[in-house]
């Protein structure tokens, strides 16, 4: 990576009927810290699905966090239903799976 990598990039995805985009930024970390502390960034924006009944959903929620040197300081990303104070389960037949990157 270099600094003159960053910047606004595009994707488009189409096909004979619809065409979706989506912006991103590229920042590039200085080479002194390399650490990022800044706010959490999406790295993947979910989606509505549509699912047959009796299939199964995977749904996606990706950031990336930074790191933060404080005792205190905890990251996380979690899935909840809407209308619904409960985070997910980790098991069960609705689950949410942590996964560190």
């Amino acid at each position: 990576m270099r600094a003159s990598d960053a910047g606004r990039y595009s994707c488009q995805a189409r096909n004979d009927t619809t065409t979706l985009e989506g912006d991103i930024t590229l920042s590039v970390l200085d080479e002194e810290s390399g650490v990022y502390t800044g706010k959490p960034l999406p790295t993947y924006r979910p989606t509505s699905q549509l699912v047959p009944l009796g299939g199964t959903a995977r749904l996606f929620c990706e950031a990336y966090l930074g790191k933060v040197d404080l005792p205190d300081a905890k990251n996380s990303v979690t899935w909840s239903k809407s209308d619904s104070n409960v985070t997910l389960p980790s098991h069960g037949r609705i689950a949410q799976h942590r996964v560190s990157r």
